[in-house]
C-alpha cells in the first residue's frame, strides 16, 4: 500500500495544500503582474486602480473576521472598527503632510487643515492660541505612524478580549458587547471638541513619505503594489497559524470549548490571541 492508501486523510491535506498553494501563486500573480501590466499601458485608469486596492484592503478585514468567526467561534461585530483605528492613524499622517491651509502655533506646530476648520476654540480663544493635540504630534512621522497603526488596534482589541473572553461573554452576548463598543467609538470621534476633526473628517490628502504626490500616476501603483503583498502576508500567516498545532486548538475551541476547559487549557488566553492577531 502506498502512504495515500493507508492514510486518505493525509493525500487530501497534500491535494488541499498544493490547491491552496496554486491559488494564491494565480492570485499574487494576477495582482503584480496583469493589473500593473493593464495600468501601465492605459487599459486601467487610476480610479479603478484605486478601487482595485481599496477592495484588498477590505480583504484583510475579512480574513481577520473568517479567522476569529469561522475558525475560532468569535462572533465579533467590530473588526471594522479595528481597522478604522489603523485607517484614521495614517490619515492623521497624511492630514499633517497636506493642506496649505491652517496656522502655526505657538510651539511651532503647523495644525492639520481639516483640524483647522473644525478646531473647537474656547470662547474668547483666538487663532493665535490654538494649539495642535498632544495625541496629533506621534503622527507626523511615517515610520511612528506605521508602528502605532498597528499597536493601537492591537491594545483596544487586547482591552476588550481580556475583560470579555476571560468573564467567558461570548456568542450572541459578545456581537452585541462589539457592536455597542463600535457605535461608541464612531460618536466619540464624531465630535468636534475631541478634536479629531469631527463629521468633517480627515481630509486634504496631497504627499506621503516626504515629497511623493499621491495624485502621481507612479505612486498609486506603487501602494497598490504594497497593498496586494500586504494581503498575501497576511492571508499566508492565517493560513500557516491554522496548519500548526496552535491553529488545531482554535478550531477546538470553536468546536468544543467547554471540553477543552476541562482538558486543562485556558481557552480565553488562546480566544485572545486570535482576536488581537
Amino acid at each position: 500500500q502506498t502512504d495515500g492508501d493507508s492514510m486518505p486523510w493525509l493525500a487530501t491535506s497534500s491535494s488541499t495544500n498544493r490547491r491552496d498553494l496554486i491559488l494564491a501563486i494565480l492570485f499574487v500573480g494576477a495582482g503584480l503582474i496583469v493589473i500593473p501590466g493593464l495600468y501601465l499601458t492605459g487599459m486601467i485608469l487610476p480610479n479603478t486602480l484605486n478601487k482595485f486596492g481599496q477592495y484588498l484592503a477590505f480583504a484583510m478585514i475579512a480574513i481577520g473576521l473568517d479567522l476569529a468567526w469561522g475558525y475560532v467561534g468569535i462572533l465579533s461585530l467590530c473588526q471594522a472598527f479595528f481597522f478604522c483605528l489603523g485607517g484614521y492613524a495614517m490619515g492623521m499622517y497624511l492630514a499633517h503632510h497636506g493642506g496649505p491651509e491652517g496656522i502655526v502655533d505657538a510651539n511651532g506646530w503647523k495644525m492639520p487643515a481639516c483640524l483647522y476648520v473644525v478646531y473647537p476654540g474656547g470662547v474668547g480663544e483666538i487663532e493665535a492660541q490654538w494649539t495642535v493635540p498632544w495625541f496629533w504630534k506621534p503622527f507626523w512621522s511615517l515610520p511612528v505612524t506605521m508602528l502605532l497603526a498597528l499597536l493601537i488596534p492591537g491594545l483596544v482589541a487586547l482591552v476588550i478580549g481580556f475583560f470579555g473572553f476571560r468573564s467567558r461573554v461570548r456568542g450572541v452576548d459578545f456581537a452585541i458587547l462589539t457592536q455597542a463598543i463600535t457605535v461608541a467609538a464612531f460618536n466619540f470621534f464624531s465630535m468636534n471638541n475631541m478634536k479629531f476633526c469631527g463629521t468633517n473628517g480627515l481630509t486634504r490628502f496631497d504627499r506621503i513619505a516626504g515629497s511623493f504626490q499621491l495624485s502621481e500616476p507612479n505612486v498609486k501603483l506603487a501602494l497598490y503594489v504594497v497593498t496586494v503583498l500586504a494581503l498575501a502576508a497576511v492571508y499566508w500567516g492565517c493560513h500557516g497559524l491554522i496548519k500548526s498545532r496552535l491553529g488545531r486548538v482554535l478550531v477546538a475551541i470553536r468546536d468544543a470549548e467547554n471540553t477543552l476547559r476541562f482538558s486543562g487549557y485556558k481557552p480565553y488566553v488562546y480566544k485572545l490571541f486570535a482576536f488581537v492577531l
